[in-house]
Formats: C-alpha cells, structure tokens, sequence
C-alpha cells in the first residue's frame, strides 16, 4: 500500500470488482469463451463461482500422469 492512496483500488469513489470474464481469465479460460446468452449478470456470477482454474487442474493432471506407475 502506498501511503495516501486507497487501500483497495476505486472506481469513481467506489471498490471496483472484477467482472465475471476477468475472472474466468485469471482462472486460464480461453479468451474465447463465452456465457450462454440470456443470462443475469448474477447467474454469470454462480457459474464462475462454481467453475475450476483451469491452469491448476493442467497442472494437476500433468503432475499425476508423470507420477502414475507404467504398465
């Protein structure tokens, strides 16, 4: 934290969030994918709550395929 600024980072006076699609980004979804059309922007929030890193999982599978015995 820099002395004088916010402790969190605003937007027009108010904590801003991030978006449902910034979070899926961070999470390693593919910048093409998309909500179903139609949805609230509470819905799109269940969904990414409810959703998996992406990149953790990669990394979790990669890590248990080199561990897993040969046959």
């Amino acid at each position: 934290m820099v002395e004088g600024e916010p402790p969190h980072p605003q937007h027009l006076g108010r904590i801003r969030l991030f978006s449902p699609k910034e979070v899926l980004n961070l999470m390693g979804f593919p910048r093409m994918f998309a909500f179903p059309p139609g949805g609230t922007l509470r819905h799109r929030w269940k969904q990414v709550g409810n959703s998996i890193s992406v990149t953790v999982v990669t990394a979790l599978v990669d890590y248990l395929l080199a561990a897993a015995p040969r046959t």
